[in-house]
């Protein structure tokens, strides 16, 4: 991984690094990376995509929308409500 890379991942995580911390991470992904590079070279073109990973297939419900709740009772219990929805903390930016 090259510096500007680095440098957009770094900004894209939101990673405040500065010199031999900075140094250290991108040698770390650098080494992770290159481990990885020999699956690059695997010649996969024959072989089917896997769907599930063991043999075993799940068994899944039938989905059927139904309405067990009403939403007045769901908005009761709403610590906070506006036009007819929840109203949550921001988690993001």
């Amino acid at each position: 991984m090259d510096t500007e890379k680095f440098d957009v991942y770094c900004r894209f995580n939101k990673f405040v690094l500065e010199g031999e911390e900075k140094e250290e991470l991108r040698d770390l992904i650098r080494w992770q990376l290159s481990q990885l590079a020999p699956l690059a070279e695997l010649d996969c073109g024959d072989t089917p995509p896997m769907i599930y990973l063991t043999s075993l297939r799940q068994v899944l419900r039938e989905d059927v929308a139904e309405q067990t709740v009403s939403r007045e009772e769901i908005l009761a219990c709403a610590p906070e409500e506006m036009d007819g929805a929840y109203v949550t903390p921001r988690v993001a930016d």
